[in-house]
């Protein structure tokens, strides 16, 4: 029959009366023929009348119907044998590519159907398949092609109709003996998995040395679900205990029950730890400075800034790409997939640095200053784990430049408000209790962090306590490494600008000894020519003898002054910069900052 023939039409008007009457009917749907190049008006025609059309294809000219019987057989098999049927569909495709699926041959939507049964056993199979199932799955495992009838075939009854629902297989309603309790202590927040979601999610984790897979994981979730914590550790132990398998399929770009290295080990196991951020704090800093202004620094106002400010990392898609030498680390190729930034809980921490002129939280400051300090080692501890970060280098002097308040200090990396906290919470210390202030700074040195040297000189800067020898001796130790080194560049060239004519003849001696004496090769690359290293080290140490020199001191040897001289004359075009610029590793310019007139270049047309 077609759709003009007198039975359907008399079955459509039906249909289409008892809809006006406002009675509901279930969608009607029906096998419909088309010859080459009549689909789309042959789709129209039934969905005008209210029908959903089942297309398929019949030679031009002809009553071949063969596709339809050939299909119903099939069909009729699979149904008949139950779950094995459904497990036969996974069996023939589930090492195919999901991209070869085709409108004619759509083997994805046969793979999903299957996986959909309630028993699991389709998935479980799936699961467990030899060679694992390529991650591109994935992507069609979470496309949002299913709607409000489709509903039924995942056991979930009882939802008005609803022609806004979509969803997907890994990502769907839940039927209600799942869906937790409305309650006002609630004991159970999670929805609990099917057993086709726990078998996919077992699928997942043979992935673990997959840097895609854990992007997903963490783009595609609120919070990490309580069963993921327990299927990922214990696959984690496997690999420690040498029990995973090791079959590879060679032509898939996901390499599966391999081992993960020990990069992709630290982010699965801050991700267990709720170490990385897959949505802010509900909790806001602002909601915490109204209260902090009312109730003062309780204890569980304390508590929740330590909350509100505990360190994590943010996963993002990385635009590199992978080098196909055998030889390339395991960074390399996780960062051709993702990348990462430190972050905190809450994604509005400026707030606490725009308030630093509240006279209560001024007074707070002082109390929360070994908050702030571990918070802050907690930071740079995670950055050391992910290979950013050891005890000669960290990120610090690239995201704030400047441990003093400084227009270089762009703000863009919240981690860095850690740093000023810190830094605050000692001004406001050093107020209170000098020799307090000094014993902090010196044990900033000894931490095994950049960061925590830029303090401690920054602190040399500000607390009369902190004798000249002691910051002296923190510049030449370990051949005067913290001297030379751009970690610490801002700081210590404020030090010995505002500090060096206030120096004794046996540390001035010290401090242009070491000057002298250049910076360790070992600080630069091995490939630089000659003559680049000769400029290299006449630029440094002329620098730092004309800080010297800018901040009222007086050479303590001829033989400095001798040296300085020499390097002046040879380098005549070498001067100060303004801005204090030549202070800095590197330096931005943009509209509204102090220099931006002089760095203008405006090139004038010529007239016609």
């Amino acid at each position: 029959y077609s759709i003009n023939d007198p039975v359907l039409r008399y079955m459509m008007d039906a249909l289409a009366a008892d809809r006006m009457l406002g009675e509901i009917t279930p969608q009607a749907y029906s096998f419909g023929d088309f010859e080459p190049g009549e689909e789309s008006r042959k789709k129209i025609e039934w969905e005008a009348k209210g029908v959903t059309p089942i297309l398929y294809n019949v030679p031009a000219d002809s009553h071949d119907h063969s596709s339809l019987h050939k299909t119903l057989s099939v069909w009729a098999e699979i149904y008949k044998d139950g779950s094995t049927g459904k497990e036969g569909i996974i069996t023939s495709h589930a090492l195919t590519r999901p991209s070869a699926s085709t409108q004619q041959d759509d083997f994805v939507g046969r793979v999903l159907w299957a996986l959909s049964d309630p028993s699991g056993l389709p998935a479980k199979l799936f699961a467990d398949f030899t060679p694992a199932p390529t991650l591109e799955w994935l992507e069609y495992f979470t496309e949002k092609r299913y709607q409000f009838d489709d509903l039924e075939r995942f056991g979930v009854k009882g939802y008005a109709p609803n022609e806004d629902v979509k969803f997907s297989l890994l990502d769907r309603p839940s039927t209600y003996d799942r869906s937790p309790w409305m309650n006002l202590t609630p004991c159970q927040a999670v929805v609990g998995w099917d057993k086709v979601m726990f078998q996919i999610a077992r699928w997942l984790t043979r992935y673990l040395s997959s840097p895609k897979f854990l992007l997903w994981l963490v783009q595609h979730s609120s919070h990490l679900h309580e069963q993921w914590n327990y299927l990922i550790q214990d696959k984690l132990n496997g690999f420690n205990q040498g029990a995973a398998g090791t079959h590879v399929s060679s032509n898939h770009d996901d390499v599966a029950d391999t081992a993960p290295g020990s990069l992709m080990k630290v982010l699965w196991g801050l991700l267990l730890v709720r170490r990385i951020r897959l949505s802010p704090s509900m909790h806001s800093s602002y909601l915490w400075i109204d209260r902090f202004k009312e109730e003062g620094l309780t204890l569980p106002l304390r508590l929740e800034l330590r909350d509100l400010l505990t360190p994590k990392i943010a996963l993002r898609p990385s635009h590199g790409f992978a080098n196909s030498s055998e030889t390339i680390t395991e960074r390399a190729k996780i960062n051709a997939v993702l990348s990462w930034d430190i972050v905190l809980s809450t994604d509005d921490v400026s707030a606490f640095i725009d308030d630093r002129e509240d006279n209560n939280w001024i007074i707070a400051l002082p109390d929360l200053l070994e908050d702030f300090q571990v918070l802050l080692i907690d930071a740079l501890e995670i950055m050391k784990s992910l290979e950013d970060a050891n005890e000669q280098m960290d990120r610090s002097h690239w995201d704030l430049p400047s441990i003093a308040p400084h227009w270089q200090n762009r703000s863009y990396h919240e981690w860095t408000t850690l740093i000023e906290l810190v830094r605050d919470s000692w001004l406001g210390l050093l107020n209170e209790d000098c020799d307090r202030a000094k014993k902090v700074a010196v044990t900033w040195f000894e931490l095994p962090y950049a960061v925590f040297k830029r303090l401690a000189l920054f602190s040399a800067c500000k607390c009369e306590r902190i004798e000249s020898f002691m910051w002296v001796n923190w510049l030449i130790v370990d051949d005067g490494w913290w001297l030379w080194s751009s970690e610490t560049q801002r700081e210590t060239m404020r030090l010995i600008v505002l500090k060096a004519k206030e120096l004794s003849n046996n540390s001035r001696y010290k401090l242009e000894v070491a000057i002298l004496t250049g910076p360790p090769r070992t600080m630069f690359r091995d490939d630089l020519s000659k003559d680049k290293w000769v400029e290299l080290v006449d630029s440094s140490i002329w620098l730092l003898l004309a800080k010297m020199k800018e901040g009222g001191a007086e050479f303590g040897s001829s033989e400095t002054k001798r040296k300085f001289d020499q390097l002046t004359l040879k380098y005549p075009e070498w001067k100060l910069q303004d801005h204090e610029r030549d202070e800095f590793s590197h330096w931005m310019t943009g509209t509204g900052d102090p220099d931006y007139e002089e760095q203008r270049e405006i090139d004038i047309p010529p007239a016609d």
